[in-house]
């Protein structure tokens, strides 16, 4: 906008003008200005800030959330039954056997207590922020620079190259009256909201490291058999536990191995968002996982019922088709969907 503005004639400059040359501006530029409870709104589009050629948007960055589903502890003695989640890879809800989930998961059975739980920890999106401030000169300047224009020659193409450089800083001298609101909307799913497993420890931990943890591709479930203690009246489930971090740690055959490396648990991977700068260049690995919604037969030939709504971020309302409402692809706001509340 600032770029756009210099180049327009001096009866348009706020500086010469003042309040009418800002009205003048947009009646020129034919803009129209949408605004939100009152206040003017102004949307930023990506641009390329180091030479790459890859636009970036200054106020988008990937965030992960969690969730968990699971299987009724009925289910270990019949040893039949599903459940259906919802997968945003194929924007549906997807059917999970008991035996097929039962099969992948990474720790063994003690007790017909024990619960069989999939828990889908990187689910990434891209959110965008927003900058809720006051205008004017009450909250800073923009700084203008000497800028400059080179024009070359290269006569063996024949051609004439032209780089323009512009120098601007915009300085806020009053930090109360501006406020960074952090990830208010998504724009665009990346990954690790599947239905997909992790098949054992060291396929996990391999895409920890290569940070493949949430990206399009990569599997998204982890199935754990978790002890009563663990899963009984909770809604919210934190795999940093490190009663979970040992349950991980443990093959099939009972035997702890608590020198295996676990992917984001370890080091940096789970770390805390609190002192994370805003404009970091890394993703923060999840731990946290709500329950979700579910449907859930207890055998083969029943009808599927809802069993859970969700709890997690993304509220009650998940249904098959979500995702392009989620992301304000359509149009359309997220569709309310009149589940039970009372639900578990």
């Amino acid at each position: 906008m600032g770029m756009y503005v210099s180049m327009l004639p001096e009866h348009t400059s706020y500086k010469e003008s003042g309040p009418r040359g800002e009205t003048q501006l947009i009646k020129q530029a034919n803009l129209t200005m949408p605004t939100l409870r009152g206040s003017t709104v102004f949307e930023i589009e990506a641009f390329d800030t180091d030479f790459s050629g890859v636009p970036v948007n200054q106020l988008e960055r990937a965030r992960q959330c969690g969730e968990y589903f699971e299987f009724d502890t009925k289910m270990n003695t019949t040893e039949t039954g599903s459940i259906y989640i919802y997968s945003a890879d194929s924007d549906d809800f997807e059917k999970i056997d008991y035996k097929y989930a039962a099969d992948r998961a990474w720790n063994s059975k003690k007790l017909n207590t024990d619960k069989l739980v999939l828990f889908r920890p990187h689910q990434t999106w891209n959110m965008n922020s927003a900058i809720l401030c006051e205008s004017g000169e009450a909250l800073g300047y923009t700084f203008h620079g000497n800028h400059s224009f080179l024009l070359q020659t290269d006569s063996l193409r024949k051609l004439h190259i032209g780089h323009y450089t512009y120098y601007s800083r915009s300085v806020v001298h009053d930090e109360k009256r501006m406020r960074l609101m952090e990830d208010i909307f998504c724009t665009g799913y990346v990954g690790g909201e599947g239905h997909e497993f992790y098949e054992d420890l060291e396929t996990y931990d391999n895409a920890g490291k290569q940070s493949n943890m949430g990206k399009m591709g990569s599997p998204s479930l982890i199935a754990l058999w978790l002890p009563e203690k663990l899963w009984k009246s909770k809604t919210n489930i934190d795999m940093r536990d490190a009663e979970i971090v040992k349950l991980m740690q443990t093959g099939k055959d009972g035997e702890v191995d608590q020198n295996k490396s676990i992917g984001g648990l370890d080091s940096n991977g789970f770390g805390e968002t609190n002192n994370m700068e805003y404009t970091a260049d890394y993703t923060v690995d999840n731990s946290v996982c709500f329950r979700s919604m579910q449907y859930t037969k207890m055998k083969d030939d029943d009808k599927p019922v809802i069993t859970s709504i969700n709890h997690g971020h993304w509220g009650p309302n998940i249904y098959p088709r979500c995702k392009n409402h989620r992301i304000g692809l359509t149009g359309c706001h997220i569709k309310e969907q009149g589940h039970k509340k009372s639900m578990i």
